[in-house]
């Protein structure tokens, strides 16, 4: 994991433990769009009443991906090499398995492998 992520994820589920490897900074994501550089993202998205989905937040996703296939998006490995942005390199993780479920029903290709709940990945750690 990029530093920035992994220094997130360490915190939340090691108390401080996880690091990470040599060389991974040098990971980023190059877009003419909002996501450019490294890190975690945050997208506000405004709703009332949803408890353990939300069509709203569920359009948002679908936009960004959008937005990120379309945009001739790349991203840098750790040995420095560019490559196009695929659905196949996008993680999408929601905090609800309902959440999933209507991720893979309105995200067109995206696969269970992609898209998991941050519960899930929880009780992984």
């Amino acid at each position: 994991m990029h530093p920035f992520i992994c220094a997130f994820t360490s915190e939340l589920f090691y108390d401080g433990r996880l690091h990470s490897r040599a060389g991974l900074e040098k990971q980023e994501i190059k877009s003419a769009g909002r996501l450019q550089g490294a890190g975690l993202r945050y997208l506000a998205v405004e709703h009332e009443g949803n408890q353990s989905s939300s069509p709203e937040e569920v359009d948002k996703i679908r936009e960004l991906v959008a937005e990120i296939l379309a945009s001739g998006t790349t991203w840098v490995d750790r040995e420095g090499r560019e490559a196009l942005v695929t659905l196949e390199d996008i993680l999408i993780i929601a905090p609800y398995n309902a959440q999933v479920f209507e991720l893979q029903e309105r995200v067109p290709g995206a696969v269970p492998e992609q898209l998991t709940s941050f519960k899930v990945r929880k009780l992984r750690s």
